[in-house]
């Protein structure tokens, strides 16, 4: 099955094999720490509607 070219560089940005941390449900957002606050804030957002398929909403910062 193909990895898109996205999907490739994404991880290997982060230096992750694509085919072990494939998940459905999952969200890994890479945005200026400007920006994180309000991109954590929106996700919750759309958390209060989409409890059911969303466990938590945490924010790693590096």
């Amino acid at each position: 099955m193909p990895v898109p070219a996205e999907v490739k560089d994404a991880c290997g940005l982060l230096g992750l094999d694509p085919w072990q941390v494939a998940n459905e449900g999952k969200l890994v957002a890479i945005v200026p720490a400007e920006h994180a606050e309000t991109a954590l804030e929106r996700v919750c957002l759309i958390r209060a509607w989409w409890s059911a398929m969303v466990d938590t909403c945490r924010v790693w910062q590096c």
